[in-house]
């Protein structure tokens, strides 16, 4: 595969994720009778814009000499080899830089994801606390509750 299509993976994966938490919020709010739902807008918008890898200028000068006119492979192998010298290393240098804002913007990405996934999960155990403490919820659906509940609980999700 090429950097493109790994980064497309990269984007892909994060915004699968996003829509496995909204679905694990809404079956949460259905099952807690919570009046309000969250869109799956919410959470796939913390998915900005994925960056894009810039090689920056490229300045490329070859010449076609009598190798062009004699063998046609030869005349490409010395056309690779000059590309090869001329902006290999700028080449490698970007694709190392584009890893590096690849990576920062996919931690960025995950940490807003998951502020407001726990922003939304708080909502729901706040809410539960309140049905409890009024004696909305029986001692079984209670416990349901809680059990799913503490699936949203950081690093117990099985969307990770």
């Amino acid at each position: 595969r090429d950097a493109a299509g790994h980064a497309e993976a990269v984007f892909a994966a994060l915004r699968d994720l996003a829509r496995e938490l909204t679905q694990t919020l809404q079956s949460t709010a259905g099952a807690l009778g919570f009046k309000e739902t969250h869109q799956e807008k919410d959470l796939v918008s913390a998915i900005k814009e994925m960056p894009r890898l810039d090689p920056g200028a490229l300045h490329v000068s070859l010449r076609p000499n009598f190798l062009s006119k004699v063998s046609r492979r030869l005349s490409i192998r010395r056309a690779e080899k000059g590309l090869r010298k001329q902006i290999g290393p700028g080449v490698a240098e970007a694709f190392s830089t584009f890893g590096s804002v690849l990576d920062a913007w996919s931690r960025r990405t995950l940490s807003d994801l998951q502020l407001r996934f726990e922003t939304h999960a708080d909502g729901y155990r706040a809410h539960l606390s309140r049905m409890t403490a009024h004696g909305q919820v029986s001692t079984d659906e209670e416990g349901a509750i809680a059990r799913d509940l503490e699936l949203l609980e950081p690093g117990r999700s099985s969307c990770r």
